[in-house]
């Protein structure tokens, strides 16, 4: 009995911080022909978190298949110069190293990032998480390593040729580089990308 009133306490604990932590309401920016995009703030931060919402004429094993895919992302993401496997865990989890490529005068920025792949067996919506890592790749001359980079996929399966995503990202390049370029940045590179995307995918 202990031990039950100790994990439900738990439970209410976690629920409540993260219901604080993610406090601010979404804020809808704008909708696109196909895409409509959510704004929110970071608390105690000016750091701006993205939400898109869309739907892909392909299925969901075939968009995430794309998304696993980390080798081919230059082809569609927005930003990217180039991206390289680092590690491969197994079929649902990986490390690869993401190189952006931004206009000069600004330096260029990369990122280790680790990815996770799950799927609810009861109702087969998947869930991909994207975070920076620290550690498996030392800093190179030039670029700037991103400090903080958070991103989430969840991709529904509506039917054999129709998926929902909705993807979250947020990020903080440096102490440096100004938080409202970084907004300015994710309040239209994601959308690129998300566009590049479905046209690869609706058009194999």
């Amino acid at each position: 009995m202990i031990k039950l009133f100790t994990i439900i306490a738990f439970n209410i604990i976690l629920f409540s911080s993260l219901a604080q932590e993610y406090s601010e309401p979404w804020e809808l920016l704008k909708t696109t022909d196909s895409i409509t995009i959510y704004i929110r703030k970071i608390p105690n931060t000016e750091i701006r978190e993205l939400k898109l919402i869309t739907t892909f004429k392909t299925s969901a094993e075939n968009l995430i298949s794309a998304i696993k895919d980390v080798e081919k992302m230059p082809e569609w993401s927005h930003t990217c110069r180039s991206t390289k496997l680092v590690k491969q865990i197994s079929n649902t989890e990986l490390f690869f190293y993401y190189v952006a490529d931004i206009p000069w005068p600004i330096k260029g920025k990369d990122v280790v990032l680790h990815l996770k792949f799950f799927q609810d067996s009861i109702s087969g919506v998947h869930t991909i998480t994207s975070n920076n890592y620290d550690g498996l790749l030392p800093t190179i001359e030039d670029i700037t390593r991103i400090d903080y980079m958070k991103a989430k996929w969840i991709v529904i399966p509506i039917s054999e040729e129709l998926s929902k995503a909705e993807y979250f990202i947020s990020l903080k390049i440096s102490d440096t580089f100004p938080d409202w370029l970084i907004n300015t940045a994710i309040s239209y590179s994601p959308v690129h990308s998300m566009n590049a995307l479905k046209k690869i995918l609706e058009n194999e």
